[in-house]
């Protein structure tokens, strides 16, 4: 009985840490693509530090800031070109980057977006690194400066 309750109690504790690590077949995002975003939410943070927590004005002025005060960040993180933070994940063009007086009250806020949902949902970047695909309807009621 004591081998059985020992072989249940392992069982157990192995199928609940493969469904905590999300071994559930669902597609896994690349170094590369995990690594950008990572890029990205440090280099905006770090934007938003050197100017009072305000946003970039725009795109350009975002990416002018990491060119010019941020090369050893990206080198950190092995991009080589400051453009590369704003691919798609999904690999359907240029992320929307959070620029001008948009809100970021939000305590993790959507600082990039890509620019049309696929198949009803939305891929987002968060301040805090995350990746997170929504719903076109709770990003329309989540989106920055609506």
């Amino acid at each position: 009985m004591l081998r059985y309750v020992t072989v249940l109690s392992w069982f157990l504790l192995l199928s609940s840490t493969v469904a905590i690590c999300g071994c559930d077949g669902a597609q896994v995002s690349r170094p590369e693509e995990t690594r950008s975003v990572h890029a990205l939410s440090v280099l905006y943070g770090k934007y938003r530090g050197a100017h009072a927590g305000r946003a970039p004005r725009s795109r350009d002025d975002f990416l002018r800031f990491v060119v010019e005060h941020e090369k050893a960040t990206l080198e950190l993180f092995g991009i080589t070109d400051a453009n590369q933070l704003l691919n798609s994940p999904s690999g359907v063009g240029e992320l929307v980057l959070v620029a001008g007086d948009e809100a970021l009250a939000d305590t993790d806020p959507i600082i990039a977006f890509e620019p049309q949902p696929i198949k009803g949902k939305r891929t987002v970047v968060r301040s805090y690194a995350g990746l997170e695909t929504m719903e076109e309807t709770a990003f329309q009621h989540e989106k920055p400066g609506k």
